[in-house]
């Protein structure tokens, strides 16, 4: 993980065959150009980016959630030519009450 001086992660390698579950790449045929790549986007309104991303339609692979192992609230859409996105809040954000 790449972190900028106010530890906002700028660039997370992942291996995709971490011993922890990533649903996002779950399935995915890994002979694909891009296949296994998330690009994750940072917002300070997740709430109104999620709302944007289900007005346009977007392919939720994961619904608005709050991942304890990143330490934010996030979702995931795929593209209509299969590349995934992830948007985020800052880490160390709290969970929605």
């Amino acid at each position: 993980m790449l972190a900028d001086s106010e530890d906002r992660v700028v660039l997370w390698l992942h291996r995709h065959e971490a011993d922890h579950d990533h649903p996002q790449t779950t399935g995915l045929d890994m002979e694909r150009v891009g296949a296994g790549v998330v690009l994750y986007l940072v917002t300070e309104d997740i709430e109104a980016t999620h709302a944007r991303a289900t007005s346009l339609k977007s392919e939720f692979i994961e619904e608005l959630h709050h991942n304890p192992l990143a330490h934010h609230r996030e979702f995931t859409i795929k593209s209509s030519d299969g590349y995934l996105f992830a948007a985020h809040t800052a880490v160390n954000s709290e969970p929605a009450a």
